[in-house]
């Protein structure tokens, strides 16, 4: 039986893109997020941390294009052939009054964003496997107005 799959388990709460949330951590003691989720706070080095589902929506902090094909290992990519890679937009979205997150951003077009914009997390086909297993990873894309 095929079964589709997170990236990484324990990224994201689901894989429904209109229920997904990222799970981070949060430190008991200064209040500090993070994602991905860590063991300890950089904030104030304590080790009291749990994990936070963190907010769906947030702002594009600042973006830029990622226009070479990531060293392979650790990338695994749907494109291994450096012939067939394609170039992403890769942008940091500000979570209020949580953390910065480092995501994908899925927009047709540099000219679709803008510095400020609001984001929403969103989920992709990230790859398919053997036997037709798709693996998900977690997007941001602009809030529809």
């Amino acid at each position: 039986m095929r079964r589709d799959i997170a990236i990484t388990e324990g990224l994201f709460s689901s894989l429904d893109p209109q229920q997904a949330h990222l799970i981070g951590s949060r430190c008991k003691d200064c209040g500090a997020y993070a994602f991905p989720s860590q063991t300890g706070c950089a904030r104030c080095c304590g080790t009291a941390v749990e994990p936070a589902e963190l907010s769906r929506n947030g702002t594009l902090w600042t973006w830029t294009m990622q226009s070479f094909r990531p060293p392979s290992p650790p990338y695994r990519g749907p494109d291994q052939k450096p012939e067939d890679f394609q170039p992403f937009l890769l942008g940091m979205i500000e979570l209020p009054g949580e953390c910065r997150v480092l995501g994908r951003i899925l927009a047709d077009s540099p000219d679709d964003i803008e510095i400020g914009m609001p984001m929403e997390l969103t989920l992709f086909p990230y790859n398919v496997v053997v036997g037709g297993q798709t693996i998900f990873s977690y997007a941001f894309k602009p809030v529809s107005t």
